[in-house]
């Protein structure tokens, strides 16, 4: 954790304030370059989907808190959806330059870290507004910082959920992305433990047809093919309908000892 920067005292200093009127938190009650400042749900529209679930009800309209943090104490959960190769200059460019001229229009969604020396939050959604935060402070302004809103969730499904309407919203992450982190989050993936117990959840949750997430998951595989992914530049552009069949043929010992 960052030294002068008391996350207990944040927390505090920003829930005490959300029960009173309009008056800005007091920056004095935490030390650091952090700042502070109210929006409503319309700016976070991530935030308002999930609070209305897939009903789609009406749901009041309440304040965030948006904290302009240093990018260096975000780190990515590592349930997230986007790969690194979709996290370069090139790809964020357009992006870049609208936080730099523009400032950053939508705060991303963390949830703050405890215990950890290096991070104080971790990035539930907002990967391509943390790396292009990070490259303006780097390159353009090393002052700059990224606007997160603080949100806790009653579990991980939630946080997974979340972080899918979001991006389905937003610049989609491609079919090979959403395939390896529909793989991910029932631990199929190895190093991944179980987010949701089975695909079925996974599918409910998301509202997603299983026929579809099912060859989604299984063109994924390939992400645990190093022999495959050694002859691929970017694995983003693997195509769905072409990575489905190569794994399938993968999965039959006999196709695959041809293949490799």
């Amino acid at each position: 954790m960052k030294p002068g920067l008391d996350i207990g005292n944040l927390l505090d200093a920003v829930g005490e304030q959300s029960n009173k009127d309009e008056k800005p938190v007091d920056e004095n009650s935490f030390t650091s370059e952090t700042k502070v400042r109210k929006v409503d749900d319309a700016q976070v529209p991530a935030i308002t989907a999930f609070n209305r679930g897939p009903d789609k009800e009406t749901v009041k309209k309440k304040r965030q808190f948006v904290l302009s943090v240093d990018p260096a104490r975000c780190r990515p959960w590592r349930y997230h959806d986007r790969m690194e190769e979709s996290l370069t200059y090139d790809r964020c460019k357009d992006l870049i330059e609208e936080i730099a001229n523009e400032g950053q229009k939508e705060p991303a969604v963390v949830r703050v870290l405890d215990g950890d020396p290096d991070y104080d939050y971790e990035i539930i959604y907002g990967r391509r507004r943390h790396f292009s935060c990070s490259n303006i402070r780097e390159n353009i302004d090393p002052t700059f910082l990224f606007d997160v809103v603080i949100r806790e969730f009653a579990d991980d499904t939630d946080a997974a959920y979340m972080t899918w309407i979001e991006n389905e919203g937003q610049t989609p992450i491609t079919d090979f992305e959403r395939g390896v982190y529909f793989r991910r989050l029932p631990g199929k993936i190895a190093g991944y433990e179980k987010v949701f117990n089975s695909q079925d959840d996974l599918c409910a949750k998301f509202n997603y047809d299983k026929a579809k997430m099912s060859k989604m998951i299984q063109c994924a595989a390939l992400i645990e093919e190093p022999d495959i992914l050694e002859i691929i530049s970017d694995r983003t552009k693997i195509p769905f309908t072409g990575g489905y069949k190569l794994a399938m043929y993968l999965s039959d010992n006999g196709y695959r000892k041809k293949i490799l």
